[in-house]
Protein backbone atom coordinates (compact mmCIF):
# COMPACT_ATOMS: atom_id res chain seq x y z
CA UNK A 1 0.00 0.00 0.00
CA UNK A 2 2.90 2.36 0.76
CA UNK A 3 4.43 1.69 -2.65
CA UNK A 4 1.17 2.26 -4.50
CA UNK A 5 0.69 5.50 -2.54
CA UNK A 6 4.04 6.76 -3.86
CA UNK A 7 5.94 6.28 -0.58
CA UNK A 8 8.84 3.88 -1.34
CA UNK A 9 10.76 5.01 1.76
CA UNK A 10 7.80 4.21 3.99
CA UNK A 11 7.50 0.79 2.36
CA UNK A 12 11.04 -0.17 3.38
CA UNK A 13 10.19 -0.98 7.02
CA UNK A 14 7.34 -3.29 6.03
CA UNK A 15 9.41 -5.03 3.34
CA UNK A 16 12.16 -5.75 5.88
CA UNK A 17 9.63 -7.11 8.37
CA UNK A 18 8.21 -9.37 5.64
CA UNK A 19 11.69 -10.60 4.77
CA UNK A 20 12.36 -11.56 8.39
CA UNK A 21 9.01 -13.34 8.64
CA UNK A 22 9.47 -15.29 5.42
CA UNK A 23 11.40 -18.06 7.15
CA UNK A 24 8.36 -18.95 9.27
CA UNK A 25 6.19 -19.60 6.19
CA UNK A 26 5.25 -23.12 5.17
CA UNK A 27 6.86 -24.13 1.87
CA UNK A 28 3.64 -24.06 -0.24
CA UNK A 29 2.89 -20.50 0.91
CA UNK A 30 6.50 -19.48 0.46
CA UNK A 31 6.42 -20.40 -3.23
CA UNK A 32 3.84 -17.66 -3.69
CA UNK A 33 5.00 -15.10 -1.14
CA UNK A 34 8.70 -15.09 -2.00
CA UNK A 35 8.27 -13.92 -5.64
CA UNK A 36 5.74 -11.31 -4.47
CA UNK A 37 8.21 -9.99 -1.91
CA UNK A 38 11.05 -9.96 -4.47
CA UNK A 39 8.83 -8.04 -6.91
CA UNK A 40 7.97 -5.44 -4.28
CA UNK A 41 11.65 -4.99 -3.37
CA UNK A 42 12.52 -4.44 -7.04
CA UNK A 43 9.65 -1.96 -7.38
CA UNK A 44 10.78 -0.09 -4.27
CA UNK A 45 14.40 0.14 -5.50
CA UNK A 46 13.31 1.26 -8.97
CA UNK A 47 10.96 3.88 -7.47
CA UNK A 48 13.83 5.46 -5.54
CA UNK A 49 16.36 5.30 -8.40
CA UNK A 50 17.66 2.86 -11.00
CA UNK A 51 17.55 -0.49 -9.21
CA UNK A 52 20.86 -1.98 -8.09
CA UNK A 53 22.23 -4.53 -10.61
CA UNK A 54 22.94 -6.97 -7.77
CA UNK A 55 19.32 -6.91 -6.61
CA UNK A 56 18.12 -7.33 -10.19
CA UNK A 57 20.46 -10.27 -10.81
CA UNK A 58 19.38 -12.05 -7.62
CA UNK A 59 15.69 -11.53 -8.36
CA UNK A 60 16.21 -12.61 -11.98
CA UNK A 61 17.73 -15.92 -10.83
CA UNK A 62 14.79 -16.46 -8.47
CA UNK A 63 12.33 -15.85 -11.31
CA UNK A 64 14.11 -18.28 -13.62
CA UNK A 65 14.12 -20.97 -10.92
CA UNK A 66 10.49 -20.40 -9.93
CA UNK A 67 9.30 -20.94 -13.50
CA UNK A 68 10.25 -24.60 -13.29
CA UNK A 69 7.92 -25.26 -10.35
CA UNK A 70 5.06 -22.73 -10.71
CA UNK A 71 1.77 -24.59 -10.99
CA UNK A 72 -1.04 -22.89 -9.10
CA UNK A 73 -2.79 -19.71 -10.17
CA UNK A 74 -1.39 -17.69 -7.20
CA UNK A 75 2.14 -18.85 -8.08
CA UNK A 76 1.73 -17.78 -11.71
CA UNK A 77 0.39 -14.39 -10.61
CA UNK A 78 3.26 -13.81 -8.18
CA UNK A 79 5.82 -14.80 -10.78
CA UNK A 80 4.12 -12.60 -13.38
CA UNK A 81 4.40 -9.60 -11.07
CA UNK A 82 8.10 -10.35 -10.46
CA UNK A 83 8.87 -10.54 -14.19
CA UNK A 84 6.90 -7.31 -14.69
CA UNK A 85 8.90 -5.55 -11.98
CA UNK A 86 12.15 -6.82 -13.48
CA UNK A 87 11.12 -5.77 -16.99
CA UNK A 88 10.21 -2.21 -16.06
CA UNK A 89 13.31 -1.89 -13.84
CA UNK A 90 15.47 -2.95 -16.81
CA UNK A 91 13.71 -0.39 -18.98
CA UNK A 92 14.60 2.30 -16.44
CA UNK A 93 18.24 1.26 -16.91
CA UNK A 94 17.77 1.29 -20.73
CA UNK A 95 18.59 -2.40 -20.91
CA UNK A 96 16.13 -3.01 -23.70
CA UNK A 97 17.06 -6.61 -24.53
CA UNK A 98 16.64 -7.81 -20.93
CA UNK A 99 13.41 -5.83 -20.59
CA UNK A 100 11.91 -7.53 -23.65
CA UNK A 101 12.80 -10.95 -22.24
CA UNK A 102 11.35 -10.21 -18.80
CA UNK A 103 8.14 -8.64 -20.10
CA UNK A 104 7.55 -11.57 -22.45
CA UNK A 105 7.78 -13.98 -19.48
CA UNK A 106 5.51 -11.69 -17.45
CA UNK A 107 2.82 -11.94 -20.13
CA UNK A 108 3.02 -15.73 -20.13
CA UNK A 109 2.77 -16.02 -16.36
CA UNK A 110 -0.05 -13.50 -16.07
CA UNK A 111 -1.96 -15.34 -18.79
CA UNK A 112 -1.55 -18.60 -16.85
CA UNK A 113 -2.62 -16.78 -13.67
CA UNK A 114 -5.57 -15.10 -15.41
CA UNK A 115 -4.58 -11.68 -14.08
CA UNK A 116 -6.02 -9.75 -16.99
CA UNK A 117 -5.71 -6.23 -15.60
CA UNK A 118 -1.94 -6.40 -15.22
CA UNK A 119 -1.55 -8.41 -18.44
CA UNK A 120 -2.89 -5.49 -20.52
CA UNK A 121 -0.44 -3.09 -18.89
CA UNK A 122 2.51 -5.44 -19.36
CA UNK A 123 1.61 -5.82 -23.03
CA UNK A 124 1.78 -2.04 -23.33
CA UNK A 125 5.29 -1.94 -21.87
CA UNK A 126 6.27 -4.87 -24.06
CA UNK A 127 5.05 -3.01 -27.16
CA UNK A 128 7.07 0.06 -26.18
CA UNK A 129 10.17 -2.04 -25.50
CA UNK A 130 9.84 -3.72 -28.91
CA UNK A 131 9.42 -0.33 -30.58
CA UNK A 132 12.53 1.04 -28.83
CA UNK A 133 14.35 -2.12 -29.90
CA UNK A 134 13.31 -1.54 -33.50
CA UNK A 135 11.04 -4.56 -34.05
CA UNK A 136 7.98 -2.64 -35.20
CA UNK A 137 6.04 -5.74 -36.22
CA UNK A 138 6.43 -7.24 -32.74
CA UNK A 139 5.36 -3.92 -31.20
CA UNK A 140 2.19 -3.83 -33.27
CA UNK A 141 1.46 -7.47 -32.42
CA UNK A 142 1.73 -6.71 -28.69
CA UNK A 143 -0.56 -3.71 -29.10
CA UNK A 144 -3.08 -5.79 -31.00
CA UNK A 145 -3.11 -8.56 -28.40
CA UNK A 146 -3.63 -6.03 -25.60
CA UNK A 147 -6.50 -4.44 -27.53
CA UNK A 148 -8.14 -7.83 -28.08
CA UNK A 149 -8.59 -8.32 -24.33
CA UNK A 150 -12.22 -7.44 -23.57
CA UNK A 151 -11.51 -5.21 -20.59
CA UNK A 152 -11.62 -1.45 -20.22
CA UNK A 153 -8.02 -0.28 -19.95
CA UNK A 154 -6.87 2.04 -17.22
CA UNK A 155 -5.44 5.37 -18.35
CA UNK A 156 -1.85 4.22 -17.80
CA UNK A 157 -2.31 1.26 -20.15
CA UNK A 158 -3.92 3.52 -22.74
CA UNK A 159 -0.99 5.91 -22.50
CA UNK A 160 1.47 3.05 -23.04
CA UNK A 161 -0.41 2.05 -26.19
CA UNK A 162 -0.19 5.66 -27.42
CA UNK A 163 3.55 5.84 -26.72
CA UNK A 164 4.28 2.55 -28.46
CA UNK A 165 2.21 3.57 -31.50
CA UNK A 166 3.99 6.93 -31.57
CA UNK A 167 7.42 5.30 -31.53
CA UNK A 168 6.37 2.99 -34.39
CA UNK A 169 5.11 6.00 -36.37
CA UNK A 170 8.39 7.83 -35.75
CA UNK A 171 10.44 4.90 -37.07
CA UNK A 172 8.28 4.95 -40.21
CA UNK A 173 8.70 8.73 -40.58
CA UNK A 174 5.06 9.53 -39.94
CA UNK A 175 5.83 12.68 -37.95
CA UNK A 176 2.31 14.06 -38.21
CA UNK A 177 1.01 10.79 -36.80
CA UNK A 178 3.42 11.02 -33.85
CA UNK A 179 2.28 14.53 -32.98
CA UNK A 180 -1.39 13.65 -33.22
CA UNK A 181 -0.98 10.63 -30.95
CA UNK A 182 0.91 12.56 -28.27
CA UNK A 183 -1.14 15.74 -28.48
CA UNK A 184 -4.42 13.84 -28.15
CA UNK A 185 -3.37 12.06 -24.93
CA UNK A 186 -2.67 14.51 -22.10
CA UNK A 187 -2.11 11.70 -19.57
CA UNK A 188 1.16 10.87 -21.32
CA UNK A 189 2.36 14.43 -20.84
CA UNK A 190 1.23 14.65 -17.23
CA UNK A 191 2.73 11.27 -16.35
CA UNK A 192 -0.23 10.17 -14.25
CA UNK A 193 -1.35 6.59 -13.52
CA UNK A 194 2.10 5.19 -12.74
CA UNK A 195 2.68 1.87 -11.00
CA UNK A 196 5.62 1.57 -8.58
CA UNK A 197 8.99 1.24 -10.28
CA UNK A 198 7.75 1.96 -13.80
CA UNK A 199 9.68 4.39 -16.01
CA UNK A 200 8.00 7.79 -16.04
CA UNK A 201 5.46 7.94 -18.84
CA UNK A 202 6.08 11.69 -19.23
CA UNK A 203 9.79 10.97 -19.79
CA UNK A 204 9.00 8.36 -22.45
CA UNK A 205 6.73 10.87 -24.19
CA UNK A 206 9.40 13.58 -23.90
CA UNK A 207 12.06 11.40 -25.53
CA UNK A 208 9.78 10.66 -28.46
CA UNK A 209 9.04 14.38 -28.83
CA UNK A 210 12.78 15.14 -28.89
CA UNK A 211 13.35 12.61 -31.66
CA UNK A 212 10.37 13.97 -33.58
CA UNK A 213 11.65 17.56 -33.37
CA UNK A 214 15.07 16.39 -34.53
CA UNK A 215 13.53 14.45 -37.43
CA UNK A 216 11.69 17.62 -38.42
CA UNK A 217 14.94 19.59 -38.54
CA UNK A 218 14.19 21.57 -35.38
CA UNK A 219 17.50 21.22 -33.53
CA UNK A 220 16.79 24.22 -31.28
CA UNK A 221 13.42 22.79 -30.24
CA UNK A 222 14.97 19.37 -29.60
CA UNK A 223 17.68 20.91 -27.42
CA UNK A 224 15.09 22.86 -25.41
CA UNK A 225 13.20 19.63 -24.74
CA UNK A 226 16.42 17.91 -23.61
CA UNK A 227 17.14 20.74 -21.17
CA UNK A 228 13.61 20.56 -19.80
CA UNK A 229 13.88 16.80 -19.18
CA UNK A 230 17.24 17.28 -17.47
CA UNK A 231 15.72 19.85 -15.13
CA UNK A 232 12.54 17.95 -14.34
CA UNK A 233 13.42 14.25 -14.43
CA UNK A 234 17.14 13.46 -14.68
CA UNK A 235 18.23 14.57 -11.20
CA UNK A 236 19.77 11.48 -9.58
CA UNK A 237 18.92 9.29 -12.58
CA UNK A 238 22.27 8.51 -14.17
CA UNK A 239 20.81 6.29 -16.87
CA UNK A 240 18.37 8.92 -18.09
CA UNK A 241 21.19 11.47 -17.90
CA UNK A 242 23.25 9.29 -20.23
CA UNK A 243 20.36 8.93 -22.70
CA UNK A 244 19.96 12.72 -22.76
CA UNK A 245 23.72 13.12 -23.28
CA UNK A 246 23.53 10.89 -26.35
CA UNK A 247 20.69 13.03 -27.65
CA UNK A 248 22.72 16.18 -26.93
CA UNK A 249 25.51 14.81 -29.11
CA UNK A 250 23.08 13.86 -31.89
CA UNK A 251 21.56 17.34 -31.86
CA UNK A 252 24.99 18.97 -32.03
CA UNK A 253 25.98 16.80 -35.00
CA UNK A 254 22.75 17.62 -36.86
CA UNK A 255 23.38 21.32 -36.24
CA UNK A 256 26.96 21.02 -37.51
CA UNK A 257 28.42 21.88 -34.08
CA UNK A 258 31.29 19.37 -34.17
CA UNK A 259 33.11 21.06 -31.29
CA UNK A 260 30.14 20.65 -28.96
CA UNK A 261 29.60 17.03 -30.03
CA UNK A 262 33.29 16.27 -29.47
CA UNK A 263 33.21 17.74 -25.97
CA UNK A 264 30.08 15.75 -25.13
CA UNK A 265 31.62 12.44 -26.22
CA UNK A 266 34.94 13.16 -24.51
CA UNK A 267 33.03 13.50 -21.24
CA UNK A 268 31.64 9.99 -21.80
CA UNK A 269 34.97 8.41 -22.77
CA UNK A 270 35.57 6.81 -19.36
CA UNK A 271 31.93 6.57 -18.28
CA UNK A 272 30.15 3.36 -17.26
CA UNK A 273 28.27 3.21 -20.59
CA UNK A 274 31.29 3.56 -22.89
CA UNK A 275 30.98 -0.04 -24.17
CA UNK A 276 27.25 0.17 -24.89
CA UNK A 277 26.13 0.04 -28.49
CA UNK A 278 24.42 3.44 -28.43
CA UNK A 279 27.62 5.07 -27.15
CA UNK A 280 29.71 3.39 -29.85
CA UNK A 281 27.22 4.41 -32.54
CA UNK A 282 27.41 8.05 -31.48
CA UNK A 283 31.20 7.87 -31.43
CA UNK A 284 31.13 6.44 -34.96
CA UNK A 285 28.90 9.31 -36.14
CA UNK A 286 31.27 11.81 -34.57
CA UNK A 287 34.31 10.23 -36.24
CA UNK A 288 32.50 10.38 -39.59
CA UNK A 289 31.81 14.07 -39.14
CA UNK A 290 35.49 14.63 -38.27
CA UNK A 291 36.65 12.83 -41.43
CA UNK A 292 38.17 9.96 -39.42
CA UNK A 293 36.70 7.13 -41.47
CA UNK A 294 38.83 4.33 -40.04
CA UNK A 295 37.93 5.57 -36.55
CA UNK A 296 34.25 5.46 -37.49
CA UNK A 297 34.62 1.86 -38.62
CA UNK A 298 36.44 0.96 -35.43
CA UNK A 299 33.66 2.44 -33.29
CA UNK A 300 30.78 0.92 -35.28
CA UNK A 301 32.44 -2.48 -35.73
CA UNK A 302 31.44 -4.06 -32.38
CA UNK A 303 27.83 -2.97 -32.95
CA UNK A 304 27.71 -4.35 -36.49
CA UNK A 305 29.16 -7.72 -35.44
CA UNK A 306 27.02 -7.88 -32.27
CA UNK A 307 29.81 -7.93 -29.67
CA UNK A 308 28.94 -4.58 -28.07
CA UNK A 309 26.60 -4.28 -25.07
CA UNK A 310 22.89 -3.76 -25.71
CA UNK A 311 22.81 -4.10 -29.50
CA UNK A 312 19.22 -3.36 -30.46
CA UNK A 313 17.94 -3.65 -34.03
CA UNK A 314 17.58 0.12 -34.19
CA UNK A 315 21.19 0.79 -33.15
CA UNK A 316 22.57 -1.98 -35.38
CA UNK A 317 20.76 -0.52 -38.39
CA UNK A 318 22.20 2.95 -37.76
CA UNK A 319 25.66 1.46 -37.23
CA UNK A 320 25.49 -0.41 -40.54
CA UNK A 321 24.85 2.94 -42.23
CA UNK A 322 27.81 4.56 -40.46
CA UNK A 323 30.03 1.69 -41.58
CA UNK A 324 28.69 1.84 -45.16
CA UNK A 325 29.41 5.58 -45.46
CA UNK A 326 32.87 5.18 -43.91
CA UNK A 327 33.77 2.39 -46.33
CA UNK A 328 32.54 4.41 -49.29
CA UNK A 329 34.58 7.43 -48.21
CA UNK A 330 37.64 5.18 -48.05
CA UNK A 331 36.99 3.95 -51.60
CA UNK A 332 35.81 0.49 -50.52
CA UNK A 333 32.62 0.56 -52.55
CA UNK A 334 32.09 -3.20 -52.52
CA UNK A 335 32.08 -3.35 -48.71
CA UNK A 336 29.91 -0.23 -48.58
CA UNK A 337 27.33 -1.73 -50.95
CA UNK A 338 27.19 -4.94 -48.93
CA UNK A 339 26.64 -3.08 -45.64
CA UNK A 340 23.99 -0.88 -47.23
CA UNK A 341 22.19 -3.95 -48.57
CA UNK A 342 22.22 -5.46 -45.06
CA UNK A 343 20.71 -2.28 -43.63
CA UNK A 344 17.96 -2.17 -46.25
CA UNK A 345 17.13 -5.86 -45.72
CA UNK A 346 16.96 -5.32 -41.95
CA UNK A 347 14.64 -2.30 -42.21
CA UNK A 348 12.35 -3.25 -45.10
CA UNK A 349 10.08 -5.77 -43.29
CA UNK A 350 9.04 -3.02 -40.84
CA UNK A 351 9.19 -0.17 -43.39
CA UNK A 352 11.62 1.56 -40.99
CA UNK A 353 12.89 4.40 -43.16
CA UNK A 354 13.61 6.95 -40.40
CA UNK A 355 17.14 5.65 -39.60
CA UNK A 356 18.16 6.25 -43.23
CA UNK A 357 16.79 9.79 -43.18
CA UNK A 358 18.53 10.48 -39.86
CA UNK A 359 21.83 9.38 -41.40
CA UNK A 360 21.66 12.30 -43.83
CA UNK A 361 22.72 13.05 -47.37
CA UNK A 362 25.73 10.73 -47.28
CA UNK A 363 23.35 7.78 -47.08
CA UNK A 364 21.09 9.23 -49.76
CA UNK A 365 24.08 9.48 -52.08
CA UNK A 366 25.16 5.94 -51.22
CA UNK A 367 21.70 4.53 -51.96
CA UNK A 368 21.56 6.39 -55.29
CA UNK A 369 24.95 5.08 -56.41
CA UNK A 370 25.30 1.66 -54.75
CA UNK A 371 21.81 0.11 -54.90
CA UNK A 372 21.20 -1.26 -58.42
CA UNK A 373 17.72 -1.74 -59.91
CA UNK A 374 18.27 -5.51 -59.63
CA UNK A 375 18.67 -5.36 -55.84
CA UNK A 376 16.02 -7.23 -53.86
CA UNK A 377 15.62 -4.03 -51.82
CA UNK A 378 15.44 -1.65 -54.81
CA UNK A 379 11.76 -0.84 -54.22
CA UNK A 380 12.33 0.02 -50.55
CA UNK A 381 15.43 2.04 -51.49
CA UNK A 382 13.31 4.00 -53.97
CA UNK A 383 10.77 4.83 -51.28
CA UNK A 384 13.55 6.07 -49.01
CA UNK A 385 14.85 8.32 -51.76
CA UNK A 386 11.35 9.75 -52.20
CA UNK A 387 11.23 10.45 -48.47
CA UNK A 388 14.58 12.21 -48.72
CA UNK A 389 13.14 14.42 -51.46
CA UNK A 390 10.22 15.45 -49.26
CA UNK A 391 12.44 16.34 -46.30
CA UNK A 392 13.28 19.71 -47.84
CA UNK A 393 11.49 22.73 -46.32
CA UNK A 394 8.08 23.57 -47.72
CA UNK A 395 7.91 26.44 -50.14
CA UNK A 396 6.45 29.79 -49.19
CA UNK A 397 3.22 31.19 -50.63
CA UNK A 398 4.98 33.25 -53.30
CA UNK A 399 6.65 30.18 -54.77
CA UNK A 400 3.37 28.27 -54.81
CA UNK A 401 1.70 31.12 -56.65
CA UNK A 402 4.30 30.92 -59.37
CA UNK A 403 3.40 27.29 -60.13
CA UNK A 404 0.00 27.53 -61.76
CA UNK A 405 -1.08 24.15 -63.06
CA UNK A 406 -4.28 23.72 -65.03
CA UNK A 407 -6.92 21.37 -63.65
CA UNK A 408 -6.01 18.80 -66.31
CA UNK A 409 -2.28 18.99 -65.48
CA UNK A 410 -3.02 18.67 -61.78
CA UNK A 411 -5.30 15.67 -62.40
CA UNK A 412 -2.51 13.85 -64.24
CA UNK A 413 0.11 14.92 -61.67
CA UNK A 414 -1.87 13.40 -58.82
CA UNK A 415 -1.64 9.96 -60.42
CA UNK A 416 2.17 9.96 -60.36
CA UNK A 417 2.67 8.63 -56.78
CA UNK A 418 0.54 5.59 -57.69
CA UNK A 419 3.31 4.43 -60.09
CA UNK A 420 0.75 3.76 -62.83
CA UNK A 421 2.11 3.87 -66.36
CA UNK A 422 1.15 6.74 -68.66
CA UNK A 423 -1.17 4.38 -70.53
CA UNK A 424 -2.91 3.37 -67.28
CA UNK A 425 -3.28 7.04 -66.27
CA UNK A 426 -4.79 7.79 -69.68
CA UNK A 427 -7.32 4.98 -69.28
CA UNK A 428 -8.25 6.14 -65.76
CA UNK A 429 -8.87 9.71 -66.98
CA UNK A 430 -10.45 8.68 -70.28
CA UNK A 431 -7.74 10.54 -72.21
CA UNK A 432 -5.40 9.53 -74.98
CA UNK A 433 -1.84 8.69 -73.98
CA UNK A 434 -0.54 11.61 -76.08
CA UNK A 435 -2.74 14.03 -74.12
CA UNK A 436 -1.39 12.64 -70.85
CA UNK A 437 2.20 13.09 -72.11
CA UNK A 438 1.42 16.67 -73.14
CA UNK A 439 0.02 17.49 -69.69
CA UNK A 440 3.01 15.88 -68.00
CA UNK A 441 5.54 17.81 -70.11
CA UNK A 442 3.76 21.05 -69.27
CA UNK A 443 3.57 20.19 -65.56
CA UNK A 444 7.27 19.21 -65.47
CA UNK A 445 8.20 22.53 -67.12
CA UNK A 446 6.18 24.56 -64.62
CA UNK A 447 7.59 22.60 -61.70
CA UNK A 448 11.14 22.93 -63.00
CA UNK A 449 11.82 19.17 -63.02
CA UNK A 450 12.69 16.52 -65.57
CA UNK A 451 11.61 13.22 -63.98
CA UNK A 452 8.61 11.61 -62.34
CA UNK A 453 10.36 11.23 -58.96
CA UNK A 454 11.45 14.87 -58.94
CA UNK A 455 7.93 15.95 -59.93
CA UNK A 456 6.41 14.01 -57.01
CA UNK A 457 8.89 15.49 -54.55
CA UNK A 458 8.45 19.03 -55.85
CA UNK A 459 4.65 18.75 -55.84
CA UNK A 460 4.66 17.50 -52.25
CA UNK A 461 6.81 20.42 -51.12
CA UNK A 462 4.31 22.73 -52.78
CA UNK A 463 1.37 20.93 -51.13
CA UNK A 464 -0.03 19.95 -54.52
CA UNK A 465 -0.08 16.27 -53.53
Amino acid sequence: ARLWAGDPDGAGHHLEAARRALGRCAQPARRTIEPWLAALRVMQAASLAAADPGLLAKSWTMAEQAQATAGSQPEHRALGLLWFALGTARLRRWEILEARYALNHACRQLTAGDLVELYVRVRGWQALAEAWHGDLTAAEKALGEAADVSLARDQGSSCLAVLAAAQVSLARDDLAGVRKLLDDDESCVAGRNQLPGEPQLSVMAGLIRIRTALADGDAAGARALVLRLRDTSAQGDQELGWVLTMLDCEIALRAGDIERATGTMEAEADGPNRARAQNLLMLGKLRLSQGDFSGALEAAGPVVDGTAEEVTLQVKLASLLVAAVANRRMGLTGAAAELLEQALALAEPDDACRPFLDAGQAVRSAITVLVPPTSRCAGFAGRILERFDTQLPHADGREVAEVLLTDSELAVLRFLPSHLTNQEIAEALFLSINTVKTHLRSAYRKLGVTSRRAAIARARRLDLL
